[in-house]
C-alpha cells in the first residue's frame, strides 16, 4: 500500500533539526484546549485508568499512557513503559514529550508531523460524540543503539471537555518487534463501531477463507506462530530455519494476505 500521506500537501515538510520538527509537531495542538480544570484531569487519572486498561489488544506487551495537550506533560504512565518503548517512566515525567520526540527514528519524524495534521483535519470534520468510535494508530520506532524498535501507538481516547475541545489523548504503547516486518511507519484509522479502518479506505477484501489458500505449508506454520505471539527469532529456532527466512516468508505473507500494517494482520488471523 501506498503511504497515503505521499498525497498530502504536507509532502513538502523538511526537518531541518529535531527543534525545528518539535515547532512544527507542537503547532499542530492549536485546536485543541487550554483551559481544563485540574479537578477533571485528576478524576481521570484517578478514577477512569482500569477502564481505559481494558482496551489491551493482545497484540504485544502494551503500556497505557496519558497525555495532557494543555500543559504538555502526562499525566499517567504505565510502570511497564520501559519494556515497551526502551524509555525510562522518569523520562517520560521529567524530560517530556520533547526528549520522546528527540528519540523517534529521524526518517519517521516527518510522517509523525503530516499524520498529526491529518488526524486534526479529520476530527475537525466529525462530530465530537464520534471520538469515541475511532483508534488512531502509528507505527513508529525509536532509536536504539545500532537498532530500532519499533511501537504501535494506540490513540484509544480523545479526552474532551465540556466546551467539546480536546484536553489529553490515552494512548496504548504496544510493542511490536515481534510481528513488524516492513520497517515503514504505517498511519491509519480504525472505527471500532464499523469494525473497519476508515483512513486510508481500502479496497474490499477477499473473504477470509479464499485469502488464506494462497499461502504454502510452510506460511501458514508461521501465520499460527505470529498468532501465539512468537518472535522472529523464536518461529526461526522452532521451525530450524533462519531469522532472514522468517522475515522473507512474513513479507510474503503480507503481501499475499493484503495486509498493510500490523492491526491488519492481527484482525485477519484473530478472525481466522
Amino acid at each position: 500500500m501506498k503511504n497515503e500521506l505521499n498525497k498530502d500537501p504536507l509532502e513538502k515538510v523538511e526537518i531541518v533539526d529535531l527543534e525545528q520538527g518539535f515547532a512544527q509537531l507542537a503547532s499542530t495542538y492549536e485546536y485543541m484546549s487550554t483551559s481544563t480544570l485540574q479537578s477533571i484531569k485528576q478524576q481521570i487519572v484517578s478514577q477512569q485508568i482500569p477502564a481505559f486498561k481494558s482496551y489491551a489488544n493482545g497484540i504485544g506487551p502494551c503500556a497505557l499512557t496519558v497525555f495532557d495537550i494543555e500543559e504538555q506533560r502526562f499525566l499517567y504512565v504505565d510502570d511497564d513503559i520501559e519494556k515497551i518503548s526502551g524509555i525510562p517512566k522518569e523520562h517520560y515525567f521529567n524530560k517530556g514529550i520533547k526528549y520522546l520526540f528527540s528519540r523517534l527514528a529521524y526518517d519517521n519524524i516527518p510522517y509523525l508531523i503530516k499524520s498529526t495534521y491529518h488526524e486534526r483535519q479529520f476530527l475537525k470534520k466529525i462530530p465530537t460524540e464520534s471520538y469515541a468510535d475511532l483508534i488512531v494508530n502509528r507505527e513508529y520506532a525509536y532509536r536504539e543503539k545500532g537498532s530500532k524498535r519499533w511501537i504501535l501507538q494506540q490513540i484509544i481516547r480523545h479526552l474532551v471537555n465540556d466546551d467539546g475541545s480536546i484536553f489529553a489523548i490515552v494512548t496504548l504503547q504496544i510493542n511490536i518487534d515481534h510481528i513488524k516486518c516492513d520497517n515503514k511507519f504505517r498511519y491509519y484509522i480504525y472505527n471500532r463501531r464499523l469494525n473497519e479502518i476508515v483512513y486510508p479506505k481500502k479496497k474490499k477484501r477477499i473473504p477470509l477463507d479464499v485469502t488464506l489458500n494462497v499461502l504454502s505449508a510452510r506460511e501458514r506454520e508461521i501465520v499460527e506462530l505470529i498468532s501465539l505471539g512468537f518472535s522472529n527469532q523464536q518461529i526461526a529456532d522452532k521451525l530450524f530455519i533462519s531469522y532472514h527466512t522468517v522475515r522473507t516468508h512474513r513479507k510474503n505473507i503480507f503481501k499475499k494476505l493484503g495486509c498493510s500494517s500490523v492491526l491488519d494482520l492481527v484482525r485477519l488471523i484473530n478472525n481466522h
